[in-house]
């Protein structure tokens, strides 16, 4: 079965050769433009998921792409560590998790 909604296509078949990360990135990383240059990155990179403004004043970032394409997703988990001119990134902690979501784009939320 195949749901489309926001983005978000669940098909747990095609998630078998997916790699996905959840990403909690800390520091002044709200109001910098911060998911926008995420959004910028992911787009070159072939990166699907999105980036949230969370209350506690960091960014959650699910990233996700194919199996071959891990190499790509390491390189958009490192912008990730850096984030755009104004920002401060103090700490970034990655969890690699299975998701039965696989993403259409990358959004912002």
């Amino acid at each position: 079965m195949l749901l489309t909604t926001k983005g978000i296509k669940i098909n747990s078949s095609l998630n078998k050769n997916m790699i996905t990360y959840k990403v909690k990135i800390f520091g002044r990383v709200q109001g910098v433009g911060f998911r926008w240059f995420l959004r910028m990155k992911a787009k070159e990179l072939g990166i699907r998921g999105y980036a949230e403004n969370l209350p506690d004043g960091t960014v959650e970032v699910v990233a996700q792409a194919d199996e071959k394409d891990e190499s790509l997703l390491k390189r958009f988990l490192e912008e990730c560590k850096k984030g755009p001119f104004l920002a401060r990134v103090d700490k970034v902690i990655f969890e690699k998790v299975r998701d039965t979501a696989v993403f259409g784009g990358f959004q912002i939320k």
